[in-house]
C-alpha cells in the first residue's frame, strides 16, 4: 500500500501475504512499544509525520496495518503444516533448539524450524512457512512437557527396590 503525506509517498505491507517471516519476526518485537511508535515502525513513517496527522487519519493508517498484531487470523491464514513428531530419538537437536530459543521463543523460531526441516524459512512468505515455525515451537513444548511429567514421577518403593 502507498499512500502520500505531504508529497511525500511511503509504502507498507498491507496484508500477511506481503510480509517475509523475518519482517513479521521483526514487527512482533515491537508489539510492547506505544502504538504511534509501532505504527511507524510497520509503515516506515517518521513519528513526526504521524503526530501530526488529524485522528481520522492517523487511524486510518493504524487500521490499515493493524492486521500484524492479530496472531489468530495469522493462524488461520497460513498453510498448514504436519511434520515429524520431536522425541528422544532426536535429543541432539532437542538440545540446540533450545539453544536457539533461550533468549526468546520468536527470536528462535525461524532458527528451529529449519534445524528439524533442513530447508531454508529465513527470508521466505510469511503464510508459506508460519504453519511449519508453529508446528516445531508447538512440538518441542509438548515434547517438555511430557519430559517434565516424566520427571516429576514419584516412584513407589516396590519400583525403587526393583531398581526401575
Amino acid at each position: 500500500m502507498t499512500i502520500t503525506i505531504d508529497k511525500k509517498p511511503y509504502t507498507f505491507a498491507a496484508s500477511f501475504a506481503e510480509l517475509t517471516i523475518d519482517t513479521y519476526l521483526t514487527f512482533r518485537g515491537y508489539f510492547g512499544l506505544p502504538l504511534v511508535e509501532r505504527v511507524a515502525k510497520y509503515t516506515g513513517i517518521p513519528i513526526e509525520v504521524l503526530s501530526g496527522l488529524a485522528v481520522k487519519n492517523f487511524n486510518i493508517i493504524a487500521g490499515a496495518v493493524e492486521y500484524i498484531e492479530d496472531e489468530t487470523t495469522l493462524n488461520a491464514l497460513a498453510v498448514p503444516y504436519e511434520g515429524s513428531n520431536i522425541g528422544l530419538s532426536t535429543f541432539g537437536n532437542i538440545e540446540r533448539a533450545k539453544g536457539f530459543i533461550k533468549p526468546g521463543i520468536y527470536q528462535g523460531i525461524v532458527k528451529v524450524a529449519e534445524l528439524y526441516t533442513k530447508d531454508y524459512v529465513a527470508g521466505k512468505p510469511l503464510l508459506e512457512k508460519w504453519g511449519v515455525c508453529v508446528f516445531y515451537i508447538n512440538q518441542l513444548n509438548a515434547f517438555f512437557d511430557r519430559f517434565k511429567a516424566m520427571n516429576a514421577h514419584e516412584y513407589t518403593e516396590m519400583e525403587l527396590e526393583a531398581g526401575v
